[in-house]
């Protein structure tokens, strides 16, 4: 349902806006000072041609500013601040100081440090956040779906793939055989 348009009030809108357009067109015609005509755009153009305001000057002109200006340093500095970096610095002579010869302390070269092998982590504790959700497969190749609780991903594994630095020794039918660094575990379903 379209909501009801009262014509009073449009109209007397439209009225107040035709009224503001008339008082600036007055105000507009009351500027122009009496006696100017208006100029057609060709009239404009023919002006504009014959009048060269910008005659073209030679380079030497242009020479002398841009020898002058130094193109990196923003026009509001003077070149002022330019004279103390071009100015030659003074010479100096060169101080030299001769120290007397100390004696060395006994130097023995450092004990080689010995590399420390990380901590060994049982194969318990890596396969951990592993789970065995199921096995697919027929009697040729069995594959096994496994989870990674820690990354929140499944994957599926056959016989000699790597998860986690683990290797699938073998895939039977209601569990998986984990082997990694001589250790073997058994995930089962």
């Amino acid at each position: 349902m379209l909501p009801l348009i009262k014509v009073n009030i449009v109209n007397k809108v439209l009225y107040i806006v035709n009224l503001l357009a008339a008082v600036g067109i007055i105000i507009a015609f009351s500027i122009l000072p009496p006696g100017n005509k208006t100029i057609s755009s060709r009239e404009a153009r023919k002006d504009c041609v014959t009048k060269k305001e910008n005659p073209r000057r030679d380079y030497s002109y242009y020479a002398k500013a841009i020898n002058y200006r130094h193109l990196f340093i923003p026009l509001i500095e003077e070149t002022p601040i330019l004279e103390p970096l071009l100015q030659p610095e003074p010479k100096q002579e060169p101080v030299i100081v001769i120290a007397p010869p100390s004696p060395l302390p006994n130097l023995q070269p450092p004990e080689p440090i010995k590399p420390t092998e990380p901590p060994k982590i049982p194969l318990s504790g890596k396969a951990s956040s592993l789970n065995l959700i199921g096995i697919i497969g027929d009697e040729k190749e069995k594959v096994a779906v496994i989870q990674d609780k820690r990354l929140g991903r499944e994957y599926l594994l056959k016989q000699g793939d790597l998860i986690q630095g683990i290797i699938i020794k073998e895939v039977c039918e209601d569990r998986v055989i984990l082997w990694c660094e001589n250790e073997q575990l058994e995930l089962q379903m």
